[in-house]
């Protein structure tokens, strides 16, 4: 039987505090659809009721959590959308030189049901809350990861990364006990290449990680040598009996090459979802 998750998606842009989508934690399961986008309803419309969002900037827009985010939702459009719902002057509800009115929060976001307030957000293509589905409660589930450290352990520095978990870890600035989490690994090696402070993709192309040749680095020798061939900005030197990476590799090549590797690059743990 099918689980349907909601998590937050959606926030107040701040370029001193910028997260990727994919690395909240499930808020709840629900067994039904109905039941998830209702509760989503339900917290769009006690956001907007806090008032917090219309003392803030843009909204931040993530949707693809494997690729760049650049797509911001005005604090204006938003006024005007909601105007509109409500049939009344956009100056009402917001001033281009002031921002939101006193009356937004006080009066009129209190006149429209969650409904509404969804399907306004909708239309601007923003919600603060993402809906989720598994195909059953046994996939319910997400992942942490890490570096793997039979390979990387060896290039750990004390002095930089103070413990061996704070190396292997991928982590960012908002408080988190543990590894980031995401819900598929294609997120986990995008955060993995995106990493803002220790980007992996650096880090392979300075640190020789995957010595010996192609039998000794994989099971299926062939099917390794056939993904490096079309991967882009990876291949094997023969000379050196190294696998090397330009800076420039994408997390899908990285995802493609861990699956035939004996020991990947990242290791990836399954955390039930409760």
């Amino acid at each position: 039987m099918k689980k349907y998750g909601i998590r937050p998606v959606g926030w107040v842009f701040d370029d001193d505090w910028y997260n990727y989508d994919g690395e909240y934690e499930i808020e709840e399961l629900f067994s039904t659809r109905e039941e998830a986008e209702k509760r989503i309803d339900e917290h769009n419309q006690k956001i907007l009721l806090s008032g917090w969002v219309f003392t803030s900037r843009s909204f931040q827009l993530t949707y693809s959590q494997a690729e760049p985010d650049f797509v911001f939702v005005g604090k204006s459009e938003l006024g005007k959308k909601l105007a509109e719902i409500l049939e009344i002057e956009e100056e009402r509800v917001y001033n281009p030189k002031s921002g939101f009115t006193r009356e937004m929060t006080d009066t009129y976001v209190k006149q429209l049901s969650p409904k509404q307030i969804t399907s306004a957000l909708t239309e601007l293509g923003l919600s603060f809350y993402k809906l989720v589905s598994f195909e059953s409660e046994t996939q319910a589930f997400y992942y942490h990861f890490r570096r793997n450290k039979k390979l990387w352990l060896k290039h750990f520095d004390e002095t930089y990364h103070y413990t061996e978990d704070d190396y292997l870890s991928f982590r960012d600035d908002r408080p988190m006990e543990g590894n980031r989490i995401a819900l598929t690994k294609k997120e986990c090696y995008y955060f993995a290449v995106n990493d803002p402070y220790d980007p992996i993709s650096r880090q392979l192309a300075t640190f020789d990680l995957l010595t010996g040749s192609l039998e000794e680095l994989s099971d299926t020798p062939d099917l390794l040598k056939s993904v490096i061939s079309n991967a882009e900005h990876i291949h094997y030197n023969a000379d050196k009996r190294l696998i090397e990476f330009d800076h420039k590799v994408s997390h899908e090549s990285l995802m493609a090459l861990d699956q035939v590797l004996k020991e990947p690059l990242i290791i990836l743990e399954k955390i039930k979802l409760e």
